[in-house]
């Protein structure tokens, strides 16, 4: 058959360079058609990654406007706002730069909104009442919802035009209002289109979907008429937004135009080329025939050896007893080939004596076995006296009877691996005492673990199970060890302290400081609850992360702060009263300061450095306040405010 072909491939050159022209036009045309896919998919993809550059920025202002609407509700719930709104409201839109105003609804009415100046006009206003627009639809499918919702754009009655985030607030089950973020539509537009976005060469728009008719409409009026690329349609769900991309063209056909006539010119000229080669089989043939007996011998000699794959192939004919060894051997041992070749039992008197004889024993079981494969490592003296480690791989080929008659086998110097598994085993030895040491050290570090006299736990921030407690943690919440390692982090919290603590650990995952710390509620065993100052920090545990935090009881020094309150209360009044603005923050640090100062109990060195640098700021500031009002010079005692601030309470 081989022959057939090689007749037909030599006879017809032309029909020989058409088929490899056509077969190669083939193979080119399946490359263009594979690289036009791939084109396809790019499109495909630069348009998706649009699409999630755009939700991820909406639904950064979502997150951020949630987290707002959600503490707004929370503090309306447990604390109410009546008299602090605008310092909320201010604090809020301080740190959220993309809100404009805050509200609260009573119901559905707006009863509160910062900042008031240009929406007093909105104060009464019942938006579940304005059947004349679609703000009362929205705002009842919020209701529904029972999460934040966006509205809009809408037009405002104030003025303006903006997206509306409602917040449901629910008591028992029963709605009682909102608490509401607004977003100006231009500067959202801005934040979201900002010139990071790769917008060029695709056409965006954001649609709305009207909750209760399911009517779809166009927000930006992009056009997308005469648009030849990929679209793509991603749904926000809480504003009923659907953000559409288009790319302008589909450019995938025309880039591959180019390819595809260099692969076509390609396939033209390898035809030419095999159109010749066909031509010139004459003078190869005589070549060929020439070299064929050389290499029939010596092909089928390593065609044997390659089996055993070495750098030194070597070839006994046992009947005739000739050995046949390749240059290689004179290169590593440096023996002549004459002496290498002269005697089948040279070889076996290089072995080292240690190894000769049971070498030569394995040999004799070998020859006598039915194995036809065998492999053995030893060590064979060179001409200038030394030893190197060889592999020894050998092939042996049997008669019919099963007699061995030749053996083919390759010789490797493997004497700079050896030399690598002493070094890996000197360096293994080495780990194993270095593994030793760590131990001792982690030996030393679970003694200070345990013997701290401050409450300390370790959990995972995953599954937020305790992973460790030390004895500090056992005596100071009256659970057993035993009673720590089947609970999770959240049991020692009291219920209405969970929330906040979930707050502050996504805050804590995000966070790089290593200062991070909060105050906060545990729980006792018997029901106990006490103010906690709590420091975590991040660790590995057995090659995963985790949370380790400090515990420090700060219940005793409230009850000072709470005196201190009780007797500034008049005092409060009148500061409140002349100085709102600027005297109430200082006297809050001032306050605190002075407090801290007293205490019985001593202060770490750390801490003291803090109460230093805020002393003197303190001081520098209330040289200003003493110009603005004299009568105020005693108002560092007052720390109402800065109590509310760390400790979430009111005097």
């Amino acid at each position: 058959m081989t022959n057939f072909l090689r007749k037909i491939f030599f006879s017809h050159p032309a029909l020989t360079g058409i088929s490899v022209f056509i077969l190669a036009g083939i193979v080119g045309f399946l490359l263009s058609y594979r690289e036009y896919q791939l084109d396809v998919l790019d499109e495909e993809k630069s348009v998706k990654d649009l699409v999630e550059i755009l939700e991820e920025k909406l639904q950064s202002i979502i997150k951020a406007s949630s987290s707002s609407t959600k503490i707004l509700a929370y503090l309306y719930q447990h604390d109410g706002l009546d008299d602090d709104f605008d310092e909320v409201g201010k604090s809020i839109i301080d740190n959220i730069p993309i809100l404009d105003h805050i509200q609260y609804l009573d119901s559905g009415t707006i009863v509160a909104t910062y900042p008031l100046a240009g929406n007093e006009s909105i104060i009464g206003y019942n938006i579940l009442e304005d059947n004349e627009t679609i703000i009362a639809e929205e705002a009842i499918e919020a209701i529904k919802r029972k999460t934040l919702y966006f509205a809009g754009p809408l037009e405002l009655k104030q003025g303006g035009k903006a997206i509306i985030g409602r917040q449901p607030i629910f008591e028992n089950e029963n709605f009682i209002g909102f608490a509401a973020v607004i977003i100006d539509w231009e500067k959202l537009k801005k934040v979201v289109f900002s010139s990071d976005v790769p917008s060029q060469g695709f056409a965006i728009d954001i649609l709305k979907e009207n909750p209760t008719s399911n009517e779809i409409n166009s927000i930006l009026e992009t056009s997308f008429e005469d648009l030849s690329g990929p679209m793509l349609e991603k749904k926000i769900i809480e504003g009923n937004w659907i953000i559409k991309v288009q790319k302008n063209k589909n450019e995938a056909f025309s880039q591959i135009l180019i390819p595809s006539g260099f692969r076509l010119i390609t396939s033209i000229l390898l035809g030419f080329l095999i159109f010749n080669i066909t031509k010139q089989p004459a003078k190869l043939e005589k070549r060929i025939t020439e070299t064929t007996k050389e290499l029939q011998v010596s092909n089928q000699r390593f065609e044997y050896a390659a089996q055993a794959t070495s750098e030194m192939i070597w070839d006994w004919d046992m009947v005739s007893d000739k050995v046949y060894r390749s240059p290689n051997f004179e290169k590593h041992l440096g023996y002549s080939l004459e002496e290498l070749n002269s005697d089948s039992n040279f070889w076996f008197a290089l072995i080292h004596p240690d190894e000769r004889e049971e070498n030569l024993k394995k040999v004799e079981k070998f020859l006598k076995s039915d194995k036809t494969f065998w492999e053995v490592e030893v060590r064979v003296k060179t001409k200038q006296g030394d030893y190197i480690y060889v592999l020894e791989k050998i092939y042996l080929i049997r008669d019919k009877k099963g007699n061995p008659v030749r053996i083919i086998g390759s010789t490797q110097n493997i004497t700079d691996r050896k030399v690598k598994e002493q070094e890996l085993k000197d360096a293994h030895a080495q780990l194993k005492k270095a593994f030793e040491e760590l131990g001792t050290s982690q030996d030393k570090y679970s003694k200070l673990f345990d013997r701290s006299p401050l409450p300390i736990i370790v959990y995972d921030p995953s599954s937020l199970k305790i992973l460790e407690v030390n004895n500090a943690a056992v005596e100071k919440y009256q659970f057993s060890y035993a009673e720590f390692m089947t609970m999770d982090i959240l049991d020692i919290h009291p219920k209405d302290e969970v929330p906040k603590f979930l707050d502050k650990l996504d805050e804590f995952k995000q966070t790089q400081r290593k200062d991070f710390r909060k105050l906060s509620k545990h729980q006792k065993k018997d029901g106990t609850i006490f103010e906690v100052d709590v420091r975590p920090s991040k660790i590995k545990l057995n090659y995963s992360s985790v949370n380790m935090v400090l515990i420090s009881d700060i219940t005793e020094k409230l009850r000072h702060i709470h005196k201190i309150e009780e007797q500034i209360e008049l005092f409060k009044e009148i500061a409140w009263i002349q100085s709102h603005v600027v005297r109430a923050p200082l006297a809050r640090i001032l306050g605190l300061l002075s407090l801290l100062e007293v205490s019985e109990e001593p202060l770490p060195e750390e801490i003291e450095e803090y109460i230093t640098h805020i002393n003197d700021s303190a001081n520098e500031l209330d040289g200003i306040v003493k110009d603005i009002g004299k009568k105020l010079d005693v108002i560092a005692q007052n720390e109402d405010k800065e109590a509310n601030f760390y400790f979430g309470k009111k005097s």
